[in-house]
């Protein structure tokens, strides 16, 4: 994936660079390349979720699976210093529980400091079976008028457009 969103940076900023070209505009440069992702990607480490490792002294490391997307991860902190310690937990949003793929979330506990990017925070979902039933209905509903049913691929399937490397 790593290479794959460099070698989109690079397409992007082609097609951006096309449109500044036509303006008198110089080009810009990617955020990053291919090649880029492929160095980093050389320093990479694998970790099992709950396994604790100590990325520096005083600092020992958890990552938590919560079941947001496949491989997502909050990160847990022990840290100690000058005999005061502190448990910090970032996160991403977490996901729900009963949900086919992905594992139920493990919630943050016993948490010092909680710093997390929540999207959806102030609501409240319908259970998978609810949602499932609703996009029954629509689909049958479509289908028993000889309808037509749209259903929009991700954004990332579509077109692809330059991007500051930010994502919504």
């Amino acid at each position: 994936m790593l290479r794959d969103s460099g070698e989109i940076q690079e397409s992007d900023v082609d097609y951006v660079n096309k449109r500044r070209s036509r303006k008198g505009e110089p080009p810009i440069e990617p955020l990053y390349t291919a090649e880029d992702a492929a160095r980093a990607a050389e320093h990479l480490v694998t970790r099992v979720y709950g396994q604790a490792f100590e990325p520096i002294p005083g600092v020992v490391a958890r990552l938590i699976d919560v079941g947001h997307m496949l491989g997502s991860a909050a990160v847990q902190l022990d840290l100690e210093e000058k005999g005061r310690k502190l448990r910090l937990l970032f996160s991403g949003d977490i996901g729900r529980p009963g949900l086919p793929l992905l594992r139920d979330p493990i919630l943050p506990e016993q948490v010092d400091v909680l710093l997390m990017e929540c999207t959806y925070g102030d609501t409240l979902h319908d259970s998978p079976e609810l949602a499932y039933q609703g996009l029954h209905r629509v689909v049958s509903e479509t289908l028993d008028r000889q309808g037509k049913l749209i259903i929009p691929p991700s954004p990332s399937a579509g077109r692809r457009r330059w991007s500051t490397g930010c994502t919504s």
